[in-house]
């Protein structure tokens, strides 16, 4: 999870009251979004399309926290966001280690059609 600075809510001119947005890279429902509000619990999840989006939420103070990944298992390191959070400065502040359950759905057997 990414932070723009330290105790950044209380600085934040005309912050607003109620539960922290928290950005995170996807949509609803994503695994993303189940990190962010597992990171701060009752939490305002703020989806967007990409990681830059998401620093950019922080940037603009849409969004008090964001959480993205930094490694999966899968893919390796997201080089991406390491180099997002190098341009920004923001700091990483936690760690939410996430279970991702995936699994393969096809449709019925078809044969191929005859050549």
């Amino acid at each position: 999870m990414c932070r723009s600075r330290p105790g950044a809510r209380a600085q934040v001119p005309g912050a607003r009251r109620g539960p922290p947005a928290v950005a995170y890279q996807g949509a609803p429902g994503a695994y993303s979004e189940g990190a962010a509000v597992k990171a701060v619990p009752g939490c305002r999840p703020l989806p967007c399309e990409q990681f830059d989006t998401a620093f950019e939420a922080l940037s603009q103070w849409q969004a008090e926290r964001a959480v993205l990944p930094i490694e999966n298992s899968l893919g390796g390191s997201i080089h991406a966001v390491y180099d997002l959070l190098i341009r920004c400065g923001a700091l990483i502040s936690q760690r939410v280690p996430m279970h991702a359950l995936c699994c393969c759905r096809t449709s019925a057997y078809a044969p191929a059609p005859a050549a």
